[in-house]
C-alpha cells in the first residue's frame, strides 16, 4: 500500500505541472476512463483525445479522467509497487469507472489497449469480462478505418467524429444506465451514430464476417451548430511534445485528395472552421503559444487574418504542415515574423511521375521555390516528408528523390530534415489495394538513400523501421482473425520479430502482392466517405498518372459522395 502511494505521488506531480486541470468530484456522475495507448508526453499533443476530455468534463453530469502508457520512472514505480493502473487526476483504478474509452490513432499501438486493461485489473478479452466490469469503447482514426483487429477486445466501436457521437452516446447512457450490461450495450449501439457492437454484429459469424449493410460513420453537420467551437486542447504542460502549446483545429478534411492519405479520405469534405469560432475557442486572449492543426492549414480562407490577430496578441504560432503551392512571400514573412522556428512540408515523392500518381499536384520548380521562400523568410528548420516503397517506384525514382534533396540543400540556408516514411496501403484510400514492399526492399531503399545523401551539410535523414511499417500494414487491412496479431504483440510486449513470427508472417504474405479484384475487402464493413466508385475511379487514374483537381470551395462537385446528404449515396 505504501508503494502504491508512490505511484499516486508521481501522477500528482505530473498533474501539478498542467495548466487548465479542474478536479471534479465523481459523486453521481457518469465516470469515463479515457485511455491513451501512448505515453503521457504524446497524450498531451493528441488534439482528438484532449478535445474529448474537454467535451466530457464541460458537462456537469460526466467525469472523465486520463490513463496512459507508463514509461520511464513511472513505469519503474508501477513495477516496484505492483499497483493497478491509476488515473492521473485522482489515482482511481481503471476498473472503478463506468466506461473505458480508448482513442486509437495508430495501428501499432493496438496491443497496448489489452495490456492496459490487464494492468487496470480487467480481462482484456471482451468475452471474459463480467457484468460488474465497465464497458470498453474504442474510437480514433485507425479503428474507424478498420475495426477488425480490435474485434476481440472491445464492447463497442465508434466510427466517425466525436462531436456527432458522444452527445448521443451520453443521452443513451442516461436512459439505459439501470439496464443489465448486455441490454445497456445494445441500447448504446442502437442510439449512437456510427457505432457497432462486435459481440452481436450481424455478419460476425458469416464467411469472412463481412456485412451487406456497412456502418455509416458519424459526421459533424456542416456548417457546425452556432454554439459549437473547434476542438482546442484544454490543458497545457511543459512536458508535452509541443511544449506549453495550445492546439486548436482550424479545419477538418482536405480538398486535395492525395491518394495514399487516410485522414484525407475519412474526413471528407474540406471544412474550415469560421474565423470567429477559432478565436473564440482561444479566448481569453493571452500570450500562449498556439498550434494550428489541420491537414490543409494554408487552405483556410482566413489564415492571414487569423495569423495577424494571433500575432497582435503577442502569440507564437506553429503549423502542423504547410502545402507549398499555397505559400506566398507574404505568408512566409508572416510565419517568420510570428516567431515560427520551423515548418513541415510534404512533397512525398522525388519524381514528377510518382507525384502525379499520388495526385500530389506539385512540380519540382514549385518545391524549390517554396523552400527558398521559407529559407529567405528566416525559417531556421524545414522538415520534408517523403515516402519510400510507393507503387511503381523504380531506382530512377529514388535517384530523382536524392537529386531533389541535393537541390533543396543548395537552395536553402535552413537546417533540413528528410523524413522517409515507408508507404503503407490504407483502407478507404485509392491505393488501398496496392502491394507493400517487403522489409528487405524497404531496408535496401533506405540504405541507398542514406548513402546517396551522406556528407550533405545541415541535412538529417530519418527512416522508419521496416518491420514497424509492415506490422502497421497487416493491421490496417486485416480482416477477422487479425486480432491474433494484436494478441501476439501483447504476449511479446510489443516486440515485432517474435510477434510476426507467431502470427505466421513471411515475406510471401499477400500484403506484398496487389489485392486481388475478386477478394472481399474486410474493412468495407465501414462505409467510405467518398464512395466505393470514387475510390475505384481514383485508383484507375493513379495507374495512368492522371491528376484530379482539388475539391472546389463550394463543394458538391459530384466527383464523390462525401458532400451528399445521408441516405443519398
Amino acid at each position: 500500500m505504501v508503494l502504491a502511494w508512490s505511484v499516486k505521488t508521481r501522477l500528482k506531480l505530473l498533474a501539478m505541472e498542467e495548466i487548465g486541470l479542474v478536479p471534479k468530484d465523481p459523486g453521481g456522475r457518469l465516470t469515463v476512463a479515457l485511455v491513451w495507448p501512448g505515453d503521457y508526453r504524446t497524450s498531451l499533443s493528441a488534439l482528438g483525445y484532449l478535445s474529448i476530455y474537454g467535451l466530457l468534463n464541460r458537462r456537469p453530469d460526466v467525469l472523465a479522467e486520463r490513463f496512459f502508457w507508463p514509461d520511464g520512472h513511472l513505469a519503474e514505480v508501477y513495477r516496484r509497487s505492483g499497483a493497478r493502473l491509476m488515473s492521473l487526476e485522482s489515482g482511481r483504478p481503471l476498473r472503478d469507472f463506468d466506461l473505458v474509452a480508448a482513442s486509437l490513432a495508430l495501428e501499432n499501438d493496438y496491443w497496448r489497449l489489452p495490456a492496459l486493461l490487464t494492468a487496470g485489473g480487467l480481462a482484456p478479452n471482451r468475452a471474459e469480462r463480467t457484468e460488474a466490469d465497465p464497458l470498453v469503447l474504442a474510437g480514433g482514426v485507425a479503428v474507424w478505418a478498420n475495426p477488425w483487429p480490435m474485434w476481440p477486445w472491445v464492447d463497442l466501436i465508434l466510427a466517425g467524429e466525436a462531436e456527432a457521437q458522444w452527445p448521443e452516446l451520453l443521452s443513451a447512457w442516461n436512459a439505459a444506465r439501470s439496464f443489465p450490461k448486455a441490454e445497456r450495450l445494445r441500447y448504446l449501439s442502437r442510439k449512437t451514430p456510427g457505432s457497432l457492437e462486435p459481440g452481436v454484429w450481424p455478419d460476425s459469424k458469416a464467411p469472412h464476417g463481412f456485412s451487406d449493410k456497412p456502418v455509416l460513420p458519424a459526421a459533424l453537420a456542416w456548417p457546425p451548430p452556432a454554439r459549437l467551437l473547434p476542438p482546442v486542447s484544454p490543458l497545457l504542460s511543459p512536458r508535452a511534445e509541443f511544449s506549453s502549446t495550445r492546439l486548436v483545429e482550424i479545419s477538418r478534411g482536405c480538398p486535395h485528395g492525395c491518394r495514399f492519405c487516410l485522414t484525407g479520405s475519412l474526413f471528407r469534405p474540406h471544412r474550415p472552421w469560421p474565423l470567429e469560432t477559432i478565436l473564440q475557442a482561444l479566448r481569453p486572449p493571452s500570450r500562449e503559444k498556439v498550434g494550428l492543426v489541420s491537414p490543409a492549414a494554408a487552405e483556410h480562407p482566413d489564415l492571414s487574418e487569423l495569423l495577424a490577430e494571433l500575432f497582435r496578441q503577442g502569440r507564437a504560432v506553429t503549423l502542423s504542415s504547410l502545402r507549398l503551392t499555397a505559400l506566398t512571400p507574404a505568408l512566409a514573412e508572416k510565419l517568420a515574423a510570428g516567431r515560427l522556428q520551423g515548418v513541415a512540408v510534404a512533397p512525398e515523392a522525388g519524381s514528377q511521375a510518382l507525384r502525379d500518381r499520388l495526385n500530389k499536384d506539385l512540380t519540382e520548380a514549385q518545391i524549390l521555390a517554396g523552400v527558398r521562400l521559407l529559407s529567405e523568410a528566416g525559417l531556421k528548420t524545414i522538415k520534408l516528408y517523403f515516402l519510400l516503397g510507393l507503387p511503381g517506384e523504380t531506382q530512377a525514382d529514388l535517384a530523382a528523390l536524392a537529386e531533389l534533396a541535393r537541390e533543396i540543400r543548395r537552395t536553402s540556408r535552413s537546417a533540413l530534415t528528410l523524413s522517409l516514411a515507408n508507404f503503407t496501403p490504407k483502407p478507404h484510400t485509392p491505393l488501398e489495394g496496392a502491394a507493400m514492399n517487403t522489409a528487405e526492399e524497404l531496408k535496401r531503399k533506405g540504405a541507398w538513400m542514406v548513402k546517396s545523401l551522406k556528407g550533405l551539410p545541415g541535412l538529417k535523414v530519418n527512416l522508419d523501421p521496416p518491420l514497424w511499417s509492415i506490422t502497421q500494414g497487416l493491421l490496417a487491412r486485416g480482416g477477422p482473425g487479425s486480432g491474433r496479431l494484436v494478441a501476439a504483440l501483447v504476449r511479446h510486449q510489443g516486440r515485432l520479430k517474435p510477434s510476426l513470427a507467431e502470427y505466421g508472417y513471411t515475406p510471401a504474405h499477400p500484403l506484398h502482392q496487389p489485392w486481388p479484384p475478386d477478394r472481399p475487402r474486410p474493412w468495407r464493413l465501414i462505409q467510405t466517405a467518398g464512395g466505393v466508385e470514387h475510390l475505384s475511379e481514383e485508383s484507375e487514374r493513379a495507374a495512368r498518372g492522371l491528376l484530379t483537381p482539388p475539391c472546389p470551395k463550394e463543394n458538391n462537385c459530384g466527383r464523390c459522395t462525401a458532400c451528399r446528404p445521408a441516405g443519398k449515396n
